[in-house]
């Protein structure tokens, strides 16, 4: 109960909340909230207003807060808890809940660290409804590992809420989801060339969130027409060689490029000797069964963002408009995994999750790669082309097949179907009145596809008691405890901290330029997260030896030269001399 006790006393300190919103906020069993806010009262760490009936911070609460002498109280004042009937799963509960999930898929799926934690939000959003459940096409070349990431994610769900397809015929599909309700399932398709004659159905339910059709049937020598109606919307999912898929299709799907780096093939056959090395690996079936049985218990609740206007997307295509909704439903997802870790609010009668700065973070660090295809419906592959294409263009050199081989290690063949694709996506302008084709970029894209805005600069605290005045009001005046601080959550990067990239030396040059730059980036905001830490322990003022040892600890490389980085684009400064302090603390 430490932690219950001091998350009281930040609460209580910052304003004062009633029963029903500490209950809500303190994600304990709610049998014990009543016997420990009347323990509290009887060691005068906080006191109930009589009128008001809520709760406010007392000056021995502050004096304990300050000297984090709590576990000296607790000794000598021991808390009597009745014992509780619905304690949350202590996973659900963990601070780097997606962390612990990806360090057990670590154990079977090799690398792919964005991928499979962003292919595992995707299906959760089965749990979101109908109208948020998200739909993904895994590209690749063959034998990239497109199936075996699939089924692998699909594992750490129920098997209850699976429903596994190899290919489906033209009208299969509309039969065997008849009378259905996919709401809640994810469905997967072995090959998206097992989809091509059902796609007709598909593509309605993710746009009309569910299926109603009229079809014609044979009844006694007469045919008589017959309604069939698909209810709701699954998760969906399907891999393909193809780097290209249908428009209409692209626009409603996630586009996940496996990584067919030489570094992850490098990973995958070491993987595989160990495998053949040694009598077997490690059993992690009851990791997995203890995963499953926590998305179980994850109750169905409403999420709010409140900072949803302020974050910056590219509005230069008219496609992006099913484009965001994807981002904000990742958002919305996150939220609900760490449902028991969030702030919550009452409005109307209605319990909501509020999606924190924290749930920003894990959408734009595992998406941050993917909005690109995803946005272009074109694979990664496809796009390093592209990118190649660009640079030709920048240094005045003729684009052709032969000079873009030369700066990238696809082979020619591949780099002339891409470079078809390119033009079929009206990226590239393809001149062949010579014998060797020429080609020209005619379609320069946005360049905020590979950037968004720290959320955190845009939505301050006087943005946020603005948003808070407005709920209220909307709410006939309803009063709802809430403090910024408890928008800005409990900020981690749930990637591994030292990430395998492309080596600096290689991607100076090359098409591997681009992972370099999202190296730096990563390390930038892992940086300023560690440090926004530190600035609460010191009182804003951070000591830079403190600063540089805690950043070695979580891993990062060459500390001093990323803070030397960060200090110069002014997102950092130096107050007075062996001191920091973040920009905006």
């Amino acid at each position: 109960m430490r932690d219950a006790i001091l998350r009281i006393l930040e609460l209580l300190k910052k304003s004062e909340h009633n029963f029903e919103s500490l209950k809500l906020k303190l994600n304990i069993p709610s049998e014990h909230v009543k016997p420990l806010l009347e323990w509290g009262e009887a060691n005068k760490l906080w006191f109930k207003d009589p009128v008001s009936g809520s709760y406010l911070i007392a000056d021995a609460g502050e004096i304990l807060l300050e000297n984090g002498k709590i576990d000296e109280l607790i000794k000598s004042c021991p808390i009597d808890l009745p014992k509780a009937k619905d304690e949350v799963n202590p996973l659900l509960k963990d601070e780097r809940l997606l962390c612990r999930i990806r360090e057990v898929m670590d154990k079977e799926i090799v690398g792919e660290y964005e991928n499979k934690l962003l292919l595992f939000l995707i299906f959760l959003s089965k749990d979101l409804g109908a109208e948020n459940a998200q739909a993904c096409f895994i590209m690749g070349e063959s034998s990239s590992g497109k199936s075996y990431l699939m089924h692998k994610v699909l594992s750490y769900f129920p098997d209850e809420c699976i429903i596994w397809l190899t290919r489906s015929t033209t009208h299969g599909l509309e039969y065997f989801c008849k009378d259905k309700d996919l709401t809640g399932h994810i469905l997967a398709i072995e090959e998206a060339p097992g989809l091509n004659d059902a796609q007709q159905y598909v593509r309605p339910i993710f746009s009309e969130r569910g299926l109603k059709i009229v079809t014609a049937q044979a009844l006694g020598g007469n045919i008589v027409s017959k309604i069939i109606e698909v209810k709701g919307c699954p998760a969906f999912v399907t891999t393909s060689c193809s780097p290209v898929i249908d428009e209409e299709m692209s626009t409603r799907v996630w586009i996940i490029s496996t990584d067919e780096s030489v570094e992850q093939t490098k990973r995958i056959l070491e993987f595989e000797a160990k495998r053949e090395k040694y009598p077997e690996l490690a059993d992690i079936g009851e990791e997995k069964e203890a995963i499953k049985n926590a998305l179980r218990e994850l109750k169905p609740v409403k999420v709010l963002i409140p900072y949803a206007d302020l974050i910056d997307f590219p509005f230069n295509k008219i496609r992006v408009r099913r484009d965001f909704p994807k981002l904000l439903t990742l958002i919305k997802t996150s939220a609900y995994l760490h449902q028991y870790q969030r702030p919550r609010i009452v409005l109307n009668g209605q319990d909501y999750v509020l999606a924190t700065f924290a749930d920003y973070n894990i959408a734009f660090s595992l998406a941050k790669k993917v909005f690109r295809p995803t946005i272009l419906g074109l694979p990664e592959g496809v796009l390093r082309i592209y990118d190649v294409c660009k640079r030709l263009a920048q240094e005045s050199m003729e684009i052709t097949s032969r000079s873009v081989t030369e700066r990238c290690d696809y082979s020619q063949s591949t780099v002339q179907h891409y470079l078809s694709q390119l033009v079929k996506a009206r990226l590239l302008l393809r001149d062949e009145s010579q014998r060797e084709y020429r080609y020209s970029l005619i379609n320069a894209e946005n360049d905020a596809l590979n950037c968004i805005a720290s959320i955190e600069e845009r939505f301050g605290e006087k943005e946020f008691m603005e948003w808070l005045s407005t709920i209220m009001q909307s709410c006939n005046g309803c009063k709802v405890n809430l403090i910024y601080e408890e928008i800005k959550g409990r900020i981690y990067n749930p990637l591994p901290q030292m990430h395998d990239y492309t080596t600096t030396e290689k991607s100076e040059e090359g098409y591997f330029k681009h992972e370099k730059e999202e190296h730096d980036a990563f390390q930038q905001d892992a940086c300023l997260n560690v440090l926004r830490k530190l600035s609460n322990l010191f009182g804003g003022i951070i000591p830079v030896q403190d600063a540089i040892n805690s950043l070695k600890k979580e891993g990062l490389e060459s500390p001093e030269k990323v803070i030397g980085k960060l200090m110069s684009e002014g997102r950092i400064f130096e107050p007075k001399s062996g001191f920091l302090k973040v920009l905006g603390d």
